[in-house]
């Protein structure tokens, strides 16, 4: 199977290197350990637990091991890159794997293309040396969720998995339309709704119309 695949966004660039592998550990036990070298801002921070979360789940042990060294870095962007500012490049090789963002978000998105990358299978978790660039064509990417029906449904626990859902494909924005809409406009039905609990302004909360 071609794991560039499993990449959400396919990258700009992605080869393997020779015949070499990173093995990252095996059922019970990691390998490796995770050296957030970048300046510490929320992001990077985020970005290695992402990645010790993930190690986590695929071998039920933490990422304390000696073998593979996986680091975090921050570097100036080459130039001709669109968006620098979420660019990265990863660079993996059997005792070495180095996720370098070109700005915070590009550190954070080259750790979820990493993520993206882990499978666990009865041996373990391992991956081909190789390197992977990439970068947004388009700096603004995301959805605007105007809908009549179903996001007046939506509590906070599912807003969430909308986030999270689009952090995997690598999309920065998201716009809701909120409104509060009193008249007859659908179905001959007076539609009565509030796509957002307005907490502070209890008069606002009206009946709803659902199919």
């Amino acid at each position: 199977m071609d794991i560039r695949t499993r990449i959400v966004t396919p990258p700009k660039s992605f080869k393997t290197v020779g015949s070499g592998k990173a093995v990252l550990g095996a059922p019970g036990e990691c390998f490796c350990r995770i050296e957030n070298e970048a300046a510490r801002t929320p992001l990077s921070k985020q970005g290695a637990k992402k990645i010790e979360d993930t190690l986590y789940s695929l071998l039920d042990a933490a990422p304390e091991g000696k073998k593979v060294v996986i680091k975090l870095k921050r570097e100036k962007a080459p130039a001709g890159i669109k968006h620098p500012d979420q660019g990265y490049k990863i660079s993996v090789r059997s005792r070495e794997i180095t996720l370098t963002g070109f700005g915070s978000l590009g550190l954070y998105y080259a750790c979820v293309t990493f993520c993206q990358l882990l499978r666990a299978d009865e041996t373990g978790v391992s991956l081909p040396s190789l390197d992977i660039s990439d970068y947004p064509d388009i700096e603004t990417r995301g959805h605007l969720l105007e809908c009549r029906y179903g996001t007046n449904k939506m509590e906070l626990p599912d807003w969430k998995e909308v986030v999270l859902d689009m952090v995997e494909k690598k999309e920065n924005t998201l716009v809701v339309a909120l409104y509060g809409c009193w008249s007859i406009q659908y179905d001959g039905q007076v539609s009565e709704y509030v796509y957002y609990p307005f907490k502070k302004y209890p008069k606002l909360k009206v009946p709803v119309v659902t199919r």
